[in-house]
């Protein structure tokens, strides 16, 4: 299964085939650099299965812990001095691979850096997939408030693997499944009807399931970017 969303200044690419959509504007970005920025559990789930299915291009990897407290501008510095130590400039890439953490703060930094470097989501959860990494929102906390710090910056490429859902425990998918049952509350009532199961990896229509929820997702943010009407 393979989709695809053309917006105005960003696409979304979906399935397995989208692959070799994600080498073809490695190719052909002409980005002076290309930096990974993932966590720690993505780092030893998820990463392997990038690093084989993208060509061998010179990756510059950046890990940060997992969980919540790595949204702190502490360790935005950090992520900002280590661009610079890894010979970062206005012409690099990052891509953000990871859950909504990693989205949230990737592209907060990215859109910071240099005044703006562009960036790119490859979420890893269902919940990233149809919500977090979708949209633009990016940001970081401010001490136990969250989200206090941010921007609206649309990353330049949103590629959704599926099947990197396999490395997760099931438990994993219920606020994903949460988060699709509400889009299905502002969509339509089949689409809700489907979402009102329980969730497993083994629903043969899960991926359809996750790309009606993206479609939606998209909509609500190309009406409102900032979600204020919803």
């Amino acid at each position: 299964m393979s989709h695809s969303i053309e917006n105005t200044d960003h696409i979304i690419r979906f399935g397995a085939t989208a692959w070799p959509d994600l080498n073809a504007l490695l190719n052909n970005g002409q980005w002076s650099s290309i930096f990974v920025l993932t966590d720690e559990s993505s780092q030893k789930f998820c990463y392997p299965i990038f690093k084989e299915k993208i060509e061998k291009f010179d990756l510059k990897l950046m890990i940060i812990p997992q969980g919540e407290p790595s949204k702190s501008i502490e360790w935005t510095q950090k992520l900002w001095e280590e661009l610079v130590e890894k010979g970062g400039d206005r012409k690099s890439l990052m891509i953000n691979l990871g859950g909504g953490v990693v989205t949230d703060l990737g592209g907060f930094v990215a859109s910071t850096f240099r005044r703006g470097i562009d960036f790119m989501n490859v979420p890893t959860t269902l919940l990233s997939m149809v919500d977090a990494a979708i949209g633009g929102k990016t940001g970081i906390d401010l001490g136990v408030l969250k989200n206090q710090i941010g921007v609206v910056a649309q990353p330049k490429a949103i590629f959704i693997f599926p099947q990197l859902l396999n490395t997760l425990p099931e438990r994993e998918l219920s606020s994903g499944w949460m988060e699709m049952v509400k889009h299905g509350f502002i969509s339509n009532e089949p689409y809700l009807e489907d979402c009102l199961v329980t969730p497993n990896k083994a629903n043969p229509h899960l991926e359809q399931l996750i790309w009606e929820s993206v479609k939606i997702k998209n909509e609500v943010v190309t009406q409102d970017p900032y979600e204020l009407g919803r």
